[in-house]
């Protein structure tokens, strides 16, 4: 089954099992809730809040709230990430203006209580009343920090909003001397914040590096390894922060023009350090392609993808460690299954992760995989579904999180017996999960129900 294209407005979505977050919100009221957690929707913005001691996730769905100059056709918001620090959560993203131009969004709450916020702009900005800015994504940690772009007299146009709740700060980052046509793609939050991109230096792709928190932050071009090629072609796709660690991971080629899995450390000082991805027994060189990252502390990090060992022979790779120092292995299966895709990982602390992604079922059709790390052991497990889903039928499989006790949220998507798109929230940990079709705001369609992108917990 293939994603639905994007329409209608913001939602909230809340259980008292888990909260969630997009254009369409989801999320918990109850005041007895020990985890939080918010997902992106096409409704558009999600969040679910998931109490403990509770067998079924409860969902109750608000649209997102707008900011009071929110015009134009096409008003409604596009929120596609969301985070959370403490008790309340952010998700960012876009609205348009009465000028039709787009403006960046600040959506943050919790449970039913949610408030809009246009993101204020550095002072080179364009007249805002006529074009504004985007942000694409948003991460928390000791801090939250989200990144985007803006329409600037002068400068990079790169945007960082810093702050929490209703309360943000926008910065315009430098770049490194030399380096041209920036762009931020990602962002991951500790103790530090590191937002990751991509520039042009001296004609050739580099990657983009931008440490800090507030109002202080330090660009820097990404280093490579010893055996890369000239040019590299770096791409930076993602990254971790837990204290003041940050891991970030992507690939560049090498001087054999073979592409490479790309580890980057920084611990602490601002130095980053660039290893090759090693490579489990039996994979061929050339196939890594890493998806996600997660610290479970400043000493343990997780990195997931998928590698190939043999023709039709796709499997997951777990990367653990830091620094110089990583060991890559083959993710387990459940029994029957032969092959593997892990995309998204979450990492509560050193001894308990929860990876997520897809296997192929009997019928051809993706199934969803979850995959969980208790101590020093990995068992994967193949996930349940609604029991409304059609016999057959496959799975779209997003993000995880989970609170710092180990319950996890995982979004996706899967059609029902009618035929009809409907999204999907699996809440549990270790080899414990339930799958619970996601509601939609009072008055909304629910055929075919919202799209989520994102998701997010608190505890």
């Amino acid at each position: 089954m293939g994603r639905r294209a994007r329409m209608g407005s913001a939602l909230l979505v809340a259980s008292a099992l888990v909260s969630w977050l997009v254009p369409l919100l989801l999320a918990a009221p109850s005041a007895t809730a020990s985890g939080r957690a918010l997902a992106g929707a096409t409704c558009r913005g999600e969040r679910c809040v998931r109490s403990a001691g509770e067998t079924q996730a409860q969902w109750v769905a608000t649209t997102a709230p707008l900011p009071a100059n929110a015009g134009g056709i096409y008003a409604y918001p596009e929120l596609p990430q969301v985070a959370c620090v403490s008790s309340t959560c952010t998700a960012v993203g876009s609205y348009d203006l009465a000028s039709g131009f787009p403006q960046g969004l600040l959506v943050s709450g919790s449970g039913s209580s949610w408030n809009a916020t246009e993101a204020d702009l550095p002072s080179n900005a364009y007249d805002s009343g006529a074009t504004g800015g985007t942000l694409s994504a948003v991460a928390c940690g000791s801090e939250c920090a989200a990144i985007g772009s803006y329409a600037a007299t002068s400068g990079s146009g790169l945007l960082l909003e810093t702050g929490s709740g209703t309360s943000w700060a926008p910065y315009e980052p430098t770049i490194p001397d030399g380096a041209t046509s920036p762009q931020l793609t990602g962002v991951a939050c500790g103790a530090v914040c590191v937002a990751i991109g991509k520039d042009v230096f001296a004609g050739d792709p580099a990657g983009l590096l931008e440490l800090g928190s507030e109002g202080s932050w330090t660009a820097s071009q990404a280093p490579l390894p010893a055996d890369a090629g000239s040019p590299s072609g770096i791409v930076l796709q993602g990254a971790a922060c837990v204290s003041s660690t940050c891991v970030v991971f992507g690939y560049y080629y090498d001087t054999s023009d073979t592409v490479q899995g790309l580890l980057e450390t920084e611990t602490g000082g601002g130095a980053w350090t660039a290893e090759e991805a090693p490579l489990p027994t039996g994979a061929l060189s050339g196939t890594l392609i890493l998806s996600a990252a997660a610290c479970g502390s400043a000493s343990a990090c997780t990195v997931v993808g998928t590698y190939s060992a043999g023709v039709e022979n796709t499997q997951s790779i777990l990367l653990t460690g830091l620094g110089e120092q990583w060991t890559a292995s083959k993710a387990p299966l459940p029994a029957g299954v032969s092959t593997g895709n892990l995309q998204y990982v979450a990492c509560p602390s050193a001894t308990s992760c929860a990876a997520v992604g897809t296997y192929v079922s009997g019928t051809d059709f993706a199934r969803m995989l979850i995959t969980t790390k208790s101590g020093a052991n990995w068992t994967s497990i193949a996930a349940p579904v609604p029991a409304n889903m059609v016999s057959g039928g496959g799975v779209n499989v997003g993000p995880v999180a989970c609170t710092s006790a180990g319950s996890c949220a995982i979004i996706g998507e899967y059609n029902d017996q009618s035929g009809d798109d409907q999204a999907l929230v699996v809440t549990g940990a270790g080899t414990g999960w339930t799958a619970t079709e996601v509601p939609v705001p009072d008055g909304a369609p629910s055929n075919p129900g919202p799209v989520l992108d994102s998701v997010a917990c608190t505890d």
